[in-house]
């Protein structure tokens, strides 16, 4: 537990020697200190296309998307969470989880944003998380703020071009393109005609990694 002071004595710092920042900050407070020391950063040490993340941006509130967007941030939500935790947050949280892992008010918002699993906090299966970002449901069936459902294609893309380009790797990855690494993955089924309920199970019958096949089903 820092201070936003001690917090900006070292990101303001890495900020102006010209590094990425990201920080894990799940409830809303966290995230507000840490857009705080960002913008305070900025204010000292102008730069454009810093890409600064926030992992988690766990409880992400309106008006922190706002400042997210004024400031340029890069949230990284993590879908699963409400899939495996969504019934404690539902009685810890109430209508707050509305605005939990928000990737619909991102998107809508133009705001930036790709998905990660924090595993193994959660499972690292990324059919888990598309599952949970287009349902919006805890592992009971239970709804969990289904205002933030997206639909397949935009969870799709938050694990795939959205997460190059995070990393500011979207030149080389992300997305099916000649002269990108060949990184790609064969499904056991189509995922565009699987229906929502399934899309967890979705399995993998060939991994490639820059034109090689690492693994093959048997």
């Amino acid at each position: 537990y820092y201070s936003e002071e001690e917090l900006y004595e070292v990101l303001g710092e890495a900020h102006k020697q010209g590094y990425q920042v990201t920080v894990h900050a799940q409830g809303d407070k966290a995230i507000e200190m840490y857009l705080n020391v960002i913008e305070r950063a900025l204010k000292e040490s102008p730069r454009d296309n810093h890409r600064h993340r926030i992992e988690h941006a766990g409880i992400s509130t309106p008006d922190l998307q706002t400042r997210m967007k004024q400031l340029q941030m890069i949230p990284i939500p993590n879908p699963p969470f409400p899939y495996e935790f969504g019934e404690s947050y539902l009685q810890d949280y109430g209508e707050r989880t509305n605005f939990m892992y928000p990737a619909r008010d991102f998107i809508d918002q133009g705001v930036m944003c790709a998905a990660g699993s924090d595993a193994p906090v959660t499972s690292y299966n990324p059919f888990l998380g598309i599952h949970t970002a287009v349902n919006r449901e805890v592992k009971s069936g239970t709804p969990f703020g289904q205002q933030q459902q997206i639909s397949l294609l935009e969870a799709i893309r938050l694990y795939t071009y959205n997460a190059a380009y995070a990393s500011f790797d979207e030149q080389i990855k992300g997305s099916l393109e000649v002269g990108k690494l060949a990184d790609l993955i064969v499904l056991d089924r189509s995922i565009l005609s699987t229906e929502s309920s399934n899309i967890k199970d979705i399995g993998i019958e060939l991994t490639m990694i820059d034109g090689e096949i690492v693994y093959e089903q048997s």
